[in-house]
C-alpha cells in the first residue's frame, strides 16, 4: 500500500489515536517522572504499556504472523489505524528514550546509561510478551 491509497478516515484515525496516545504519555510521564532522579520511569512505563497493548492486539487478532507496522492492513481495520499505529505510536517514544540516554552519556553515567538502555528494551519486550500471553489465554477461553 502506498500513501496515495490511504483513505482520509484512516489518516484521521491515526491522527486521533496519536493525539490520545501522546496525551496519555504526557500524563504517565508526569505522574511517574519523579519516581527516580536519574531514570525516566515515565518513558520506561509507556514503552512497556505500548508493548503490552501491541502484544495483546496481535495475539487476539493475528494469525501468528507478525507483520511490521508498515505492512499492517490500515485500510481494512480502523482499530489498527486508531489503536496500534495512532495510539501506541503516540504513547510509546523512542525519541524520549534517546534523549534520556544521551543526557546520561553526557554526564558520563555509564552504568546508569547501560541500565536504562537495557531496561528500556527489556520492559518493552516483557510488555509485548505479557500482552501476547494474555491474548492467547483469552483467545483460548473464548
Amino acid at each position: 500500500m502506498n500513501w496515495t491509497t490511504l483513505h482520509w478516515t484512516t489518516l484521521l484515525g491515526v491522527a486521533l489515536g496519536g493525539a490520545l496516545g501522546s496525551a496519555a504519555r504526557l500524563v504517565l510521564s508526569q505522574w511517574l517522572g519523579s519516581a527516580h532522579p536519574e531514570l525516566n520511569m515515565g518513558t520506561l512505563a509507556v514503552n512497556a504499556l505500548g508493548g503490552f497493548i501491541l502484544g495483546l492486539w496481535l495475539s487476539l487478532n493475528g494469525n501468528n504472523q507478525f507483520p511490521t507496522i508498515s505492512h499492517l492492513p490500515l485500510a481494512l481495520n480502523g482499530v489498527v489505524a486508531f489503536g496500534i499505529v495512532g495510539f501506541c505510536g503516540g504513547l510509546t517514544t523512542f525519541s524520549a528514550f534517546g534523549m534520556d540516554l544521551w543526557v546520561l552519556l553526557q554526564h558520563k553515567a555509564w552504568g546508569m546509561a547501560l541500565l536504562y538502555s537495557s531496561a528500556s528494551i527489556a520492559v518493552n519486550l516483557a510488555g509485548l510478551g505479557l500482552g501476547l500471553g494474555l491474548g492467547y489465554v483469552l483467545k483460548s477461553l473464548g
